[in-house]
């Protein structure tokens, strides 16, 4: 008769084959796709941690073992990765981002060589590692969550709202259960038993969405310095009303506001944005005209006395950090050395 022992170790081997399933089908099909590649860092990271969590007398001893905790320990923040990649579409991750998962790994690598003697310096390390686990986590639900309005794929809200709220719970339910050190087993077993369920779910939905939008088959944008010709009445009124009424300027603006001033319901625009439009996410399309403003601005020699915060407020931007980060994603360079080169 099987007990919970042996429950264990088939979920997490059905668990592993099925995120490796994923993984292939991804790196196969959209290899060259930034958040596919976040997602099998994601991946390799669950893979670790299943790993990493056996019980303790089965678990493997030396070098193995301590990388296997390492990869455990930067799933959180593959996680906050993986959610800015897939869901705030960023197509590169900086530096800073990269050292705070390092930061947190080293702190869990402490945990592992300090003496057990050494028992205040051994609950600093290890509290202070599970604290940026539990943050890493929250920083990916809440992104996930916080950019819900501005989506514009359909099938991403769905994952949005199911997929990666079910995941962030799983990573809060683990973090929290060890950050308090209560791990009955109820809850062991429960945390357990969820991962065959999570990579089910996540290896099922990849399958069912690998042709689908989500993953880079759209149209290219429609820039507003580039407008171009749709056989769409709406598409066709939507264009010359962010062009001569220039809505955008509203930094509080959405979507069911811009539905509202057309007179149209939210689901066609946002549809009609995201499939004839080619945008992603509801503020690159805002930012799109804000930025053709902005940088008709900086080329007028009758405006260069006037401050780049200011035409970059006028132009519909909330402050000078967004504005400059989209600027330099746009054109590669700061906004004042543009006006510099327009000026020569």
């Amino acid at each position: 008769m099987l007990d919970f022992a042996d429950l264990d170790m088939m979920a997490r081997g059905a668990a592993i084959t099925l995120l490796l399933l994923g993984s292939w089908l991804l790196y196969r099909d959209y290899r060259t796709e930034f958040m596919v590649r976040m997602t099998l860092l994601m991946n390799t990271g669950f893979c670790c941690h299943i790993l990493s969590n056996i019980p303790q007398q089965t678990q493997p001893l030396g070098l193995g073992f301590f990388l296997l905790e390492l990869g455990d320990a930067a799933t959180p923040g593959l996680f906050w990765l993986f959610v800015r990649a897939w869901f705030n579409d960023e197509d590169q991750i900086g530096w800073r981002s990269w050292l705070l998962i390092a930061a947190s790994v080293t702190l869990d690598a402490f945990t592992l060589v300090i003496p057990e003697s050494e028992q205040l310096a051994y609950f600093l390390f290890d509290i202070s590692s599970h604290l940026s686990w539990l943050a890493f986590a929250l920083a990916g639900i809440w992104t996930a969550w916080r950019g819900r309005n501005n989506d514009l794929v359909e099938t991403r809200l769905w994952l949005r709202t199911r997929f990666v709220v079910v995941v962030g719970g799983y990573v809060l339910l683990v973090v929290g259960t060890r950050l308090i050190n209560l791990q009955p087993d109820s809850v062991y077993w429960a945390a357990n038993l969820c991962i065959p369920l999570l990579a089910g779910s996540a290896a099922a939905r990849v399958m069912l969405i690998r042709d689908t939008y989500v993953l880079g088959y759209h149209t290219a944008e429609v820039r507003p310095e580039q407008p171009i010709a749709i056989d769409d009445p709406l598409a066709n009124r939507l264009l010359a009303f962010m062009e001569y009424q220039k809505p955008y300027r509203d930094e509080t603006l959405t979507i069911a506001a811009l539905a509202a001033q057309l007179g149209e319901q939210e689901y066609r625009l946002r549809r009609l944005i995201n499939s004839q439009l080619g945008y992603r996410n509801f503020a690159a399309f805002l930012n799109g005209y804000r930025l053709a403003e902005v940088k008709a601005a900086l080329r007028d020699p009758e405006q260069k006395d006037v401050p780049i915060l200011t035409i970059a407020l006028d132009s519909g931007f909330g402050s000078l950090g967004p504005f400059n980060r989209a600027f330099r994603n746009t054109e590669g360079c700061t906004p004042s050395a543009y006006r510099a080169n327009a000026a020569c």
